[in-house]
C-alpha cells in the first residue's frame, strides 16, 4: 500500500528549516526497528557494483566525527558511496549514498533546493542520524550558487536531468546500492524534500507512484513557470532606473501567477 504525506508551508527560510527538521524526524519515526550492522568489508564491495549508465567513483568508510561533505560530519560510522551517471553525452549527474554501518534497513531519498547544483549533504545528515540509508543528487550540474541557472543555457539534456531524470536515476541507483550493502532490498523507501525538493516529491508521486512507501513534500515549488516569471518581473523592476511611486505600475499576483487566479492579491506584489 502506498502512502503519500503532503505537507506545505509558505513562510520564511528559518521556518522552512524548522519544517525540514520536523518532517525528517517524522519520517525517521515511521515503523522504526532495531538497527542491523554491516561490516566495513560490505562497504568495500560496493566499489564493484555494476550500474547501468553510471559508475561508482568511490566507496569508503567514514568514521564518527569525520567530515563526509564539508561541513557535514558523520553522526556515526557510515559507508559513503559516490556515483557519476551519464545517461546522455551532455549529462553529468553526481549522486551520493550514505549507508550507516548500523542502520534500520530502510531507504530515504532527499530532494534539493533552488536550482540544486550540490549534493544536499545537510538534509542527508538528518536521514543518516536516524539510521537510514540515504541518497541525494546535485540534479546533474555543479554550482556553488543554488540560484545560478547559467548551466541550463544551451544544454537541453541538463534541463531534463534537473527537471526529472536525475531524481529517478538516483532512486534506482540508491536502491541498488542499498540492496548490495544489505544483501537484500530495503524494508521501506521514503522521499523527503522541501522547496525544489517538494516539487521533486510531487513529481515522483505522480510519475513513479510505486517507488516509495511514503513521500513528504514540503513547501513545493511546483508552479515553476510562475515562480520564474515572478523572479524575472522583480529583477527587471529592480534593475530599472528609479521612478516616482506614482509612475510605477500596479502589479498583483494575477499578473505574476496566472496559473492560480484564485490566489489573494496579498500574496502578490503591491508595487514594483
Amino acid at each position: 500500500m502506498q502512502m503519500l504525506v503532503y505537507l506545505s508551508i509558505k513562510s520564511s527560510a528559518g521556518m522552512i528549516m524548522k519544517f525540514q527538521l520536523f518532517a525528517a524526524a517524522a519520517v525517521a519515526g515511521l515503523a522504526s526497528a532495531p538497527a542491523a550492522a554491516q561490516s566495513a568489508d560490505s562497504c568495500a564491495r560496493l566499489a564493484a557494483v555494476v550500474l547501468p549508465g553510471a559508475t561508482v567513483t568511490s566507496s569508503a568508510v567514514v568514521t564518527t566525527g569525520q567530515v563526509v561533505v564539508a561541513p557535514v560530519m558523520a553522526p556515526a560510522d557510515l559507508c559513503r558511496v559516490t556515483v557519476t551517471a551519464k545517461p546522455t553525452s551532455d549529462s553529468d549527474i553526481r549522486i551520493e549514498v550514505w549507508l550507516p554501518i548500523k542502520n534500520n534497513g530502510k531507504f530515504l531519498q532527499v530532494g534539493n533546493g533552488g536550482f540544486a547544483g550540490q549534493i544536499p549533504a545537510r538534509t542527508m545528515l538528518l536521514g543518516a542520524m536516524g539510521g537510514y540509508i540515504v541518497a541525494g543528487t546535485d540534479d546533474g550540474h555543479q554550482s556553488a550558487d543554488g540560484t545560478d541557472a547559467s548551466w541550463a543555457l544551451g544544454h537541453p539534456e541538463k534541463l531534463i536531468d534537473f527537471g526529472t531524470r536525475a531524481v529517478k536515476i538516483t532512486t534506482d541507483i540508491g536502491k541498488a546500492i542499498a540492496a548490495a550493502f544489505l544483501q537484500k532490498a530495503p524494508r521501506k523507501a521514503y522521499f523527503f524534500g522541501c522547496s525544489d525538493g517538494g516539487r521533486e516529491a510531487l513529481m515522483t508521486a505522480q510519475r513513479h507512484p510505486t517507488d516509495f512507501d511514503g513521500i513528504v513534500a514540503g513547501a513545493p515549488a511546483y508552479d515553476w513557470t510562475g515562480l520564474q516569471a515572478s523572479a524575472a518581473l522583480i529583477g527587471r523592476a529592480r534593475a530599472a532606473p528609479a521612478r516616482s511611486a506614482r509612475a510605477r505600475p500596479l502589479t498583483t499576483s494575477s499578473r505574476i501567477t496566472r496559473s492560480d487566479p484564485s490566489m489573494p492579491t496579498s500574496y502578490g506584489l503591491r508595487r514594483l
